[in-house]
């Protein structure tokens, strides 16, 4: 379910998962950015960090927003986690980088549950998306990432319809409805949305990867929750 290149195309894609590691690297705390130039001004330039200042604070409000509305406890911000959902995005930068210098969504993937020195510690959300085709950016300019951040959250919300239409009549399910599709022939997802409300979660913290070149912009954001959610047998508004 990897989009490749569609020119003047706006491409997304979202994926569930569980990750985790065991320590923290001064990659984490100090971010990671490469750029290059070529004397006409074309080349790239990727980045990653973790959330900070104002898309910080719009990304935990976000969350807290959507947890009032069903009247759950507001989830903190923890640098801590934060770092860790960095270290993942470093570790797989070099294949987000390739893929967008083809003009291909970046191929995202979750932590290993063995115990490898990524193993599996927290919930996880993973948004990624881009464009291409539009000769706009300046290269020589930082990135403004304003909305990244709360422009994952609310793709993650369009899966608020489809999770109280699963639930309506039946028990809580995080996965899909009996394999159908939505209109766009897509599988019916949920489990992005209720990581996002799950009662028990009280820490999150999250990182963004960005690359641009003259024509192209792509976006991983990794989120990581404490404690998880998703726990089988188990609601999202039930602890």
């Amino acid at each position: 379910m990897i989009a490749t290149h569609v020119r003047h195309t706006r491409l997304i894609i979202l994926v569930l998962g569980c990750a985790l590691i065991t320590g923290r690297s001064s990659i984490a705390q100090t971010g990671f950015s490469e750029v290059e130039l070529q004397p006409d001004g074309t080349g790239w330039r990727y980045s990653g960090d973790v959330l900070k200042g104002d898309e910080r604070d719009a990304f935990v409000n976000a969350h807290n927003a959507t947890r009032k509305e069903l009247g759950l406890p507001p989830v903190e911000w923890s640098d801590e986690i934060a770092a860790f959902s960095l270290e993942w995005i470093h570790e797989n930068r070099l294949k987000y980088n390739t893929a967008a210098n083809e003009g291909k969504l970046p191929p995202i993937s979750h932590r290993p549950s063995d115990d490898s020195k990524f193993k599996q510690k927290y919930g996880e959300n993973i948004a990624v998306w881009g464009r291409t085709g539009e000769k706009r950016i300046d290269l020589t300019k930082q990135y403004d990432p304003g909305t990244v951040a709360p422009n994952a959250v609310a793709l993650w919300l369009k899966e608020k319809p489809a999770f109280e239409a699963l639930n309506s009549e039946n028990m809580f399910r995080t996965g899909d409805e009996a394999n159908k599709t939505d209109e766009s022939g897509m599988p019916i997802v949920v489990g992005h949305y209720t990581q996002m409300i799950w009662k028990g979660t009280t820490r999150i913290g999250a990182a963004r990867w960005v690359f641009r070149s003259a024509d192209a912009e792509f976006v991983v954001i990794v989120c990581n929750y404490d404690p998880p959610g998703n726990i089988t047998g188990k609601k999202p508004t039930e602890k």
